[in-house]
């Protein structure tokens, strides 16, 4: 499903995966969080702690952004990085459309069954 109007927002709490050399992504997720958005399509991120920095910069990036209960995924590039203070920030650009996924392993159906149950009575369920 596409989120034509989701935008990156200051503040949205976000995951990064590194892509590896055969096009999918590490296992490892490095949590980080938006602190300013230039652009419906580049923004710059608090950078995500452990790890040597400069080897990220060029690196395309599979983005996930939480939101609500749902989450928007999309890929990146991290195109440079700067410091203040004593933070490091990274700043990254889409490289395409946001689209909502789930986080469970199984697809939640929206359907709604009546049921009845013996001696307890009629039922419905929801989203199952």
């Amino acid at each position: 499903m596409l989120a034509a109007t989701f935008q990156i927002s200051i503040g949205d709490k976000i995951e990064l995966r590194l892509q590896l050399s055969d096009g999918s992504y590490s296992a490892n997720v490095f949590p980080s969080q938006v602190q300013d958005v230039f652009s419906k399509s580049e923004f710059l991120i608090l950078s995500p702690s452990g790890s040597d920095l400069d080897k990220w910069i060029g690196r395309i990036v599979q983005l996930t952004v939480i939101r609500k209960g749902d989450l928007y995924i999309s890929t990146a590039k991290i195109t440079s990085k700067t410091s203040e203070n004593s933070l490091s920030f990274l700043r990254l650009v889409l490289s395409g459309n946001f689209r909502r996924t789930q986080r469970r392993t199984f697809y939640r159906l929206e359907i709604n069954l009546e049921t009845d149950i013996a001696g307890y009575g009629k039922f419905s369920t929801v989203d199952i």
